[in-house]
């Protein structure tokens, strides 16, 4: 039977991918995870030993010409395209959910230039990054497709205890632009913040009295925080940032309103004035002007909420990803997604 061999940087046992809406042939679906699972591979985290260990163990999989594989995030893209070069394999490999943060320069970016030319496909989440990695890694266009982000409504803890009844919120770690966040929150002393993230967003930053923090909290805490909240805000550093979209696509399930700063890599998903108030990059004032319109109209939350339950569902339901899936395994032509 031929194999769909998933090996991703971070992924939890039960997680199976697009698995469960999968309709096409039968296939007997493979997945390594390069998660530290050993004393010696938490240990040792440069080299990234789990790392290794995942694509040498997704390489070894392989067995028929008609097996392919699926990389999830670059750095296991790069060595899964390394082992396989190494042992033989020639099967068809795709990188899936392809986004840097921070581009790779230099020698960092050479070897992965290098690897990645023997990668058939690269799916990424934002229109703007098919030319961006093209360009930089000097790879055909055509290698890459867009695919909106999706997921299923997240599951939410209702037992979590959030400190304030009422308070808009922020979460996530790339890229965030934190700075402009607090000093707008400084200046509306009447309404709440809570910001879920780690330690290093917030290292040398002033938390203002109305703001609270989570570091780490577990999805369904993480959650929880973004479903009971007025709306939720997403600053983010630069309009050249491809960062944002996990939040803003959990948010949009949960019917959430949304002010996200304007970037090229989230004008796919944050549509000013449908689902979200867009503001300009490091803007405090616009900061502090769309949360007033949203704390000043009722009306506009809850419409902004259901459009961007509304956009979630025609465009970031796991089905979609399930049926490009099915296309690339069964080597149909990629099914229309932008």
């Amino acid at each position: 039977m031929q194999k769909v061999v998933n090996v991703a940087e971070i992924a939890e046992p039960d997680w199976n991918f697009v698995e469960e809406h999968y309709t096409g042939p039968a296939v007997d679906w493979r997945y390594f995870s390069a998660i530290p699972r050993n004393l010696l591979e938490r240990c040792v985290q440069r080299p990234r030993l789990a790392r290794y260990r995942a694509c040498w163990q997704a390489t070894r999989a392989l067995s028929s010409p008609d097996d392919v594989v699926i990389s999830h995030l670059p750095r296991t893209t790069q060595w899964q395209s390394w082992f396989m070069r190494a042992m033989g394999r020639e099967q068809r490999h795709m990188a899936f959910a392809f986004n840097f943060t921070d581009l790779p320069v230099g020698r960092d970016r050479n070897r992965m230039a290098r690897m990645f030319q023997h990668v058939d496909r690269f799916v990424v989440c934002t229109d703007f990054e098919r030319q961006l990695y093209a360009n930089h890694f000097e790879l055909p266009l055509e290698r890459f497709e867009m695919l909106h982000w999706a997921m299923d409504t997240p599951r939410t803890d209702p037992a979590f205890v959030v400190p304030w009844p009422r308070y808009y919120s922020s979460a996530g770690g790339e890229a965030r632009d934190f700075k402009t966040l607090l000093q707008a929150f400084e200046k509306l002393p009447h309404l709440r913040l809570v910001i879920v993230t780690r330690p290093h967003a917030l290292a040398g930053l002033r938390i203002p009295s109305n703001v609270h923090v989570f570091h780490n909290l577990p999805h369904a805490q993480f959650w929880a925080v973004v479903e009971r909240s007025e709306a939720l805000i997403v600053p983010l550093r630069d309009s050249q940032t491809p960062c944002g979209n996990i939040s803003l696509v959990g948010a949009m399930t949960l019917s959430r309103p949304m002010v996200s700063t304007f970037t090229l890599g989230t004008q796919d998903y944050a549509h000013h004035e449908r689902n979200a108030l867009v503001t300009a990059p490091g803007d405090v004032d616009a900061m502090i002007q769309a949360v007033t319109r949203l704390e000043d109209d009722p009306v506009l939350r809850q419409r902004l909420g259901t459009e961007g339950k509304a956009f979630a569902q025609e465009h970031c339901d796991p089905r979609r990803w399930a049926e490009y899936v099915q296309d690339y395994v069964t080597c149909r032509p990629p099914a229309a997604v932008r």
